[in-house]
Protein backbone atom coordinates (compact mmCIF):
# COMPACT_ATOMS: atom_id res chain seq x y z
CA UNK A 1 0.00 0.00 0.00
CA UNK A 2 2.94 2.26 0.60
CA UNK A 3 4.41 2.48 -2.70
CA UNK A 4 0.67 2.64 -4.09
CA UNK A 5 -0.04 5.66 -1.80
CA UNK A 6 3.35 7.39 -3.10
CA UNK A 7 2.16 6.89 -6.78
CA UNK A 8 -1.48 7.81 -6.42
CA UNK A 9 -1.73 10.25 -3.54
CA UNK A 10 -5.80 9.81 -3.34
CA UNK A 11 -5.08 6.50 -1.88
CA UNK A 12 -3.03 7.94 0.70
CA UNK A 13 -6.28 9.08 2.71
CA UNK A 14 -8.46 5.78 1.73
CA UNK A 15 -6.64 2.56 1.56
CA UNK A 16 -10.24 0.88 1.04
CA UNK A 17 -10.60 2.85 -1.98
CA UNK A 18 -7.13 1.57 -3.54
CA UNK A 19 -8.22 -1.91 -2.99
CA UNK A 20 -11.84 -1.52 -4.06
CA UNK A 21 -10.04 0.03 -7.36
CA UNK A 22 -8.07 -3.52 -7.49
CA UNK A 23 -10.81 -5.46 -7.95
CA UNK A 24 -12.57 -3.12 -9.61
CA UNK A 25 -9.82 -3.54 -12.48
CA UNK A 26 -9.72 -7.09 -12.11
CA UNK A 27 -13.47 -7.96 -12.67
CA UNK A 28 -13.60 -5.26 -15.26
CA UNK A 29 -10.32 -7.42 -17.17
CA UNK A 30 -12.56 -10.53 -16.35
CA UNK A 31 -15.61 -9.36 -17.64
CA UNK A 32 -13.64 -8.32 -20.81
CA UNK A 33 -11.94 -11.65 -21.24
CA UNK A 34 -15.05 -13.26 -21.06
CA UNK A 35 -16.73 -11.08 -23.68
CA UNK A 36 -13.82 -11.26 -26.14
CA UNK A 37 -14.02 -15.00 -25.82
CA UNK A 38 -17.74 -15.23 -26.31
CA UNK A 39 -18.11 -12.90 -28.89
CA UNK A 40 -14.85 -11.76 -30.51
CA UNK A 41 -12.51 -14.66 -30.63
CA UNK A 42 -15.07 -17.09 -33.12
CA UNK A 43 -15.24 -13.82 -35.65
CA UNK A 44 -11.48 -14.01 -35.85
CA UNK A 45 -10.83 -17.64 -36.30
CA UNK A 46 -10.62 -19.23 -39.44
CA UNK A 47 -14.36 -21.63 -40.87
CA UNK A 48 -13.64 -24.66 -41.52
CA UNK A 49 -16.64 -26.65 -42.68
CA UNK A 50 -17.46 -29.84 -40.63
CA UNK A 51 -19.84 -32.69 -42.17
CA UNK A 52 -22.81 -33.35 -39.83
CA UNK A 53 -24.30 -36.50 -40.76
CA UNK A 54 -28.19 -35.96 -41.62
CA UNK A 55 -29.53 -38.93 -40.04
CA UNK A 56 -32.82 -39.64 -42.50
CA UNK A 57 -36.35 -38.76 -41.51
CA UNK A 58 -38.07 -42.22 -39.60
CA UNK A 59 -41.17 -43.10 -40.89
CA UNK A 60 -43.51 -45.66 -39.06
CA UNK A 61 -44.03 -49.35 -41.59
CA UNK A 62 -46.99 -49.33 -43.43
CA UNK A 63 -49.51 -52.14 -43.01
CA UNK A 64 -52.27 -53.40 -40.38
CA UNK A 65 -48.76 -53.27 -36.89
CA UNK A 66 -46.29 -50.95 -36.08
CA UNK A 67 -42.98 -52.13 -35.59
CA UNK A 68 -41.94 -53.23 -31.54
CA UNK A 69 -39.26 -54.76 -29.49
CA UNK A 70 -39.44 -55.08 -25.88
CA UNK A 71 -37.19 -57.45 -24.12
CA UNK A 72 -37.52 -57.82 -20.25
CA UNK A 73 -34.25 -58.36 -17.82
CA UNK A 74 -35.22 -62.06 -17.41
CA UNK A 75 -34.76 -62.40 -21.44
CA UNK A 76 -38.90 -62.68 -22.09
CA UNK A 77 -38.89 -60.92 -25.48
CA UNK A 78 -42.25 -59.39 -27.83
CA UNK A 79 -41.69 -58.42 -31.37
CA UNK A 80 -44.78 -56.96 -33.15
CA UNK A 81 -44.43 -56.24 -36.89
CA UNK A 82 -41.85 -58.85 -37.46
CA UNK A 83 -41.72 -59.23 -41.16
CA UNK A 84 -40.99 -62.90 -42.29
CA UNK A 85 -37.38 -63.58 -44.34
CA UNK A 86 -37.92 -67.04 -44.84
CA UNK A 87 -39.27 -69.84 -43.30
CA UNK A 88 -37.35 -73.46 -42.93
CA UNK A 89 -38.88 -76.18 -40.89
CA UNK A 90 -39.67 -75.03 -37.18
CA UNK A 91 -37.21 -71.97 -37.84
CA UNK A 92 -38.41 -68.59 -39.07
CA UNK A 93 -36.04 -65.71 -40.00
CA UNK A 94 -37.65 -62.28 -39.59
CA UNK A 95 -36.67 -58.67 -39.43
CA UNK A 96 -37.36 -55.19 -37.93
CA UNK A 97 -36.25 -52.15 -39.45
CA UNK A 98 -35.26 -48.65 -37.56
CA UNK A 99 -34.62 -46.02 -39.78
CA UNK A 100 -31.70 -47.54 -41.48
CA UNK A 101 -30.99 -50.04 -39.04
CA UNK A 102 -32.10 -53.92 -40.02
CA UNK A 103 -32.36 -56.25 -37.18
CA UNK A 104 -32.48 -59.91 -38.10
CA UNK A 105 -34.15 -62.43 -35.49
CA UNK A 106 -34.11 -66.23 -35.76
CA UNK A 107 -37.65 -67.85 -34.36
CA UNK A 108 -37.21 -71.31 -32.91
CA UNK A 109 -40.62 -72.70 -33.05
CA UNK A 110 -41.68 -76.84 -31.73
CA UNK A 111 -45.30 -77.06 -32.40
CA UNK A 112 -46.58 -80.21 -31.81
CA UNK A 113 -50.04 -82.15 -31.91
CA UNK A 114 -50.98 -85.27 -30.75
CA UNK A 115 -54.73 -85.92 -31.39
CA UNK A 116 -56.49 -83.28 -29.83
CA UNK A 117 -53.54 -82.14 -27.66
CA UNK A 118 -50.95 -79.42 -28.57
CA UNK A 119 -47.51 -78.63 -27.22
CA UNK A 120 -44.88 -76.16 -27.68
CA UNK A 121 -45.50 -73.15 -30.27
CA UNK A 122 -48.89 -71.90 -30.43
CA UNK A 123 -49.77 -70.05 -33.88
CA UNK A 124 -53.14 -67.63 -34.27
CA UNK A 125 -54.26 -65.61 -36.82
CA UNK A 126 -56.07 -62.11 -35.95
CA UNK A 127 -59.34 -63.12 -35.04
CA UNK A 128 -56.85 -65.86 -32.52
CA UNK A 129 -57.86 -69.29 -34.07
CA UNK A 130 -55.28 -71.70 -34.35
CA UNK A 131 -53.44 -72.27 -37.73
CA UNK A 132 -50.00 -73.95 -38.63
CA UNK A 133 -46.64 -72.54 -39.67
CA UNK A 134 -47.94 -73.36 -43.20
CA UNK A 135 -50.22 -70.80 -43.10
CA UNK A 136 -47.64 -68.00 -42.34
CA UNK A 137 -45.72 -66.83 -45.70
CA UNK A 138 -42.41 -64.58 -46.77
CA UNK A 139 -44.06 -60.65 -46.30
CA UNK A 140 -46.29 -61.34 -43.51
CA UNK A 141 -45.68 -59.42 -40.65
CA UNK A 142 -46.09 -61.30 -37.37
CA UNK A 143 -46.17 -60.75 -33.43
CA UNK A 144 -43.90 -63.27 -31.56
CA UNK A 145 -43.75 -63.50 -27.99
CA UNK A 146 -41.23 -66.23 -25.69
CA UNK A 147 -38.03 -65.93 -24.61
CA UNK A 148 -34.71 -65.36 -25.64
CA UNK A 149 -32.12 -68.13 -26.16
CA UNK A 150 -29.22 -67.08 -24.42
CA UNK A 151 -26.92 -70.31 -26.09
CA UNK A 152 -26.70 -68.08 -29.76
CA UNK A 153 -24.68 -65.14 -30.26
CA UNK A 154 -27.53 -63.77 -32.53
CA UNK A 155 -30.81 -63.19 -31.32
CA UNK A 156 -32.85 -66.00 -31.61
CA UNK A 157 -36.01 -66.63 -29.64
CA UNK A 158 -37.70 -69.89 -28.65
CA UNK A 159 -41.06 -68.85 -29.78
CA UNK A 160 -44.34 -69.12 -27.14
CA UNK A 161 -46.87 -68.09 -29.43
CA UNK A 162 -46.24 -66.30 -33.13
CA UNK A 163 -49.17 -64.99 -34.25
CA UNK A 164 -50.31 -62.78 -37.96
CA UNK A 165 -52.41 -59.53 -37.16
Amino acid sequence: MQTLAKKFPLFESSPRLAVFSGISLLSFAFSFLLFASIYLLPHLLPVTETAIAQSPKWTPPTGKSMMEVHIANNGLIFLQGAKVESITGKTIIVSTFWNLAEFKWTIQTDESYYGPRHFGTSFLDSKGKNISITDIKIGDNIVVSGNLNPNYKEPTIKADVVRIP
